[in-house]
């Protein structure tokens, strides 16, 4: 092969890798939360859930009063749910959402109260 064919070959396999890698790290981009969601917070700690049928771009609150309230992430970000933050996805595995819940909520709703320091 000639030098210039190489090269083709070389930019075409880079245009490829770079196209299929953006495709894979794309999060949906919802613009605002779908209706018909399964999550439920009967039977779940008080906290930030990541909701992974929507690839954590949705999320839920369980307060301690068993509300339940349902939040979007921007477009291009996903609920990381090991720090209960809106991410970009190359930062976090949504896969791991479930698996971080328990230790990420371990201290929702928590209320410290600093003791009242004596004169």
């Amino acid at each position: 092969m000639s030098k210039a064919t190489n090269f083709y070959l070389f930019v075409l396999l880079g245009v490829f890798v770079a196209l299929v890698r953006t495709e894979d790290e794309k999060p949906p981009n919802l613009t605002r939360v779908p209706s018909g969601l399964s999550f439920s917070c009967d039977g779940k700690k008080p906290g930030y859930y990541a909701d992974q049928q929507m690839e954590c771009q949705v999320y839920h609150v369980c307060t301690p009063d068993n509300e339940h309230a349902v939040l979007l992430c921007g477009p291009g970000t996903i609920f990381n749910q090991k720090h209960l933050v809106c991410d970009f996805p190359s930062n976090y595995a949504c896969a791991d959402a479930a698996k971080d819940a328990d230790d990420a909520n371990a201290h929702a709703f928590e209320v410290k109260v600093s003791p009242t320091p004596v004169p």
